[in-house]
């Protein structure tokens, strides 16, 4: 009797940003992805037939086993491989018995299995002793000293396996051997050369309403043609992982590499200006050179949905499936950090930021949420979630007047209150120019917390000093939009792209 059988990595970002150094959150994403890809068919071993593989991304892997003899065998080995090779990382697996064909509610037990097991408490892998030495950045017990640092079990793991840290980058750059030198091992090696104190940015994008588009297109297959679900599904899988590596391609070919090539004629030592985190179905968190971060996103933005669009094209002729023609849309969140900022607390934020940008286009549209991004340039010692940001340092609740104006949109979308990401880049292009009245500016910023009809006296000044910006900077309306401070909130705010802006000017 055959069984669909399901692993899952709970809480990927937990386990790979655990702690604040480079080289073990690359280490970390390396691990993640390849105990879901060549070490899940490793530990397969003798069980595995390729035509049984459904899917295999992004801490999620989907299997067909003959029997249960097979799986019992299989599931006992992978939770031993995976504490030796993954310790601390917490885990599901789960497996539902088919009746002939796998069908939709096969797929959707599995994925409710899964969920309960997600919930269930485990015991910790390798708790130590109470009078254990522990390490400093962990808690966890001391495993083994690394140049002079004690490590525990799992941080040691990831420092191992950042040696070969070339993984993520083989999906999106070929011949990676020559470059070895050229990939990053701590956050200083993405700022310009010589320079110290520059920012650096995290992204993080997503896919919108996947979840959603594949319960369709399976209850559509499951009517018509159930005996297509495996291999259906299998092919989602891998044209997916493909269109969102071919749209970082492009966005590093763009705006990276060029960078790179630059830096590289001046100085000998210098590195690509990105790392990539996570890379695996619809799902990316890189880490980037702050003032390369805006445009970077923008042409992923734009890459994935021209790619999705391409190469699924074949797939929903294949499969007749009309809800693939029109691709898949993806929002980001951008968060700007300086090096030495705790690295948990950014992708924090640029989570967030992504949940708030998607959280806006479903407003817009439910069913074809429109691409877009969110930002936020961390300029205190703490951030918490973007909501917080908002009701907290970018309100002006006394006024009803919010400091920033995101999410931008990658299209202009008639009759909504928001701008695309072209019109930002167009500000930003004045602004930056030197006659530009930028610092005037932060001074009506910083006018607006204690007086409006202060700051639109200084505003009539800098206007009529810098006429010609008048329109370019959009001085004439700096509130141009009314809108919620939450979705579907009654609370409607007067929004400005002037904060955006200033702040994106300094990078």
């Amino acid at each position: 009797m055959p069984y669909l059988y399901g692993f899952n990595i709970n809480s990927i970002q937990s386990y790979i940003f655990q702690t604040g150094k480079l080289k073990e959150i690359i280490g970390a994403s390396e691990l993640v992805d390849y105990i879901c890809k060549d070490g899940f068919i490793e530990q397969l071993g003798s069980y595995y037939k390729p035509e049984k593989l459904v899917q295999s991304a992004a801490g999620r892997v989907r299997y067909i086993f003959d029997d249960e003899r097979s799986l019992q065998d299989f599931v006992l080995n992978l939770a031993i491989e995976i504490n030796k090779k993954l310790p601390g990382v917490s885990f599901s697996q789960a497996a539902v018995k088919l009746k002939g064909d796998m069908t939709l509610q096969n797929w959707n037990e599995l994925e409710k299995r899964l969920e309960i097991q997600k919930n269930i408490p485990i015991t910790p892998h390798n708790p130590g002793l109470m009078i254990a030495d522990r390490s400093v950045r962990t808690g966890g017990p001391l495993y083994k000293k690394i140049s002079g640092e004690e490590v525990d079990e799992s941080q040691y793991a990831k420092i191992a396996a950042s040696h070969s840290d070339s993984l993520l980058f083989e999906k999106f750059i070929e011949n990676t051997s020559s470059l070895r030198n050229a990939f990053s091992k701590d956050f200083e090696d993405l700022l310009p050369p010589g320079n110290d104190s520059g920012w650096l940015a995290v992204i993080h994008a997503d896919g919108n309403g996947l979840g959603k588009l594949i319960q369709e297109l399976l209850k559509t297959l499951s009517d018509s043609h159930p005996k297509d679900l495996i291999p259906f599904l299998r092919d989602f899988s891998t044209i997916l992982e493909e269109a969102t590596s071919t749209a970082v391609k492009i966005a590093f070919e763009t705006v990276a590499k060029p960078v790179y090539e630059i830096d590289k004629t001046n100085t000998q030592a210098c590195y690509i200006p990105l790392r990539p985190i996570i890379l695996g179905g619809d799902d990316l968190s890189l880490i980037i050179r702050g003032n390369l971060a805006l445009e970077f996103t923008a042409i992923f933005l734009k890459s994935f949905e021209e790619q999705t669009k391409l190469l699924f094209s074949p797939l929903a002729q294949k499969f007749n499936l009309s809800q693939l023609n029109q691709g898949m849309n993806a929002c980001a969140g951008i968060s700007y950090i300086k090096h030495h900022y705790p690295f948990h607390y950014a992708t924090n934020l640029s989570n967030s930021l992504c949940d708030y940008a998607k959280n806006t286009a479903r407003s817009i549209d439910e069913e074809g949420a429109p691409s877009c991004l969110a930002f936020h340039k961390v300029q205190s010692s703490f951030v918490g979630e973007y909501d917080d940001l908002l009701e907290g340092s970018l309100s002006i609740p006394e006024e009803d007047i919010q400091l920033n104006n995101s999410p931008y949109f990658l299209n202009n979308i008639e009759g909504i209150p928001y701008h695309s990401i072209d019109q930002l880049k167009k500000w930003l292009k004045e602004i930056k120019k030197t006659d530009a009245p930028k610092g005037n500016l932060r001074e009506w910023l910083t006018e607006l917390k204690i007086s409006t009809e202060s700051a639109n006296q200084l505003l009539d000044r800098i206007i009529q000093v810098n006429p010609k910006y008048e329109q370019k900077l959009g001085l004439n309306n700096p509130f141009p939009n009314y809108r919620p401070l939450k979705p579907k909130s009654k609370n409607q705010l007067h929004h400005t792209h002037i904060y955006d802006i200033i702040n994106l000017a300094s990078l």
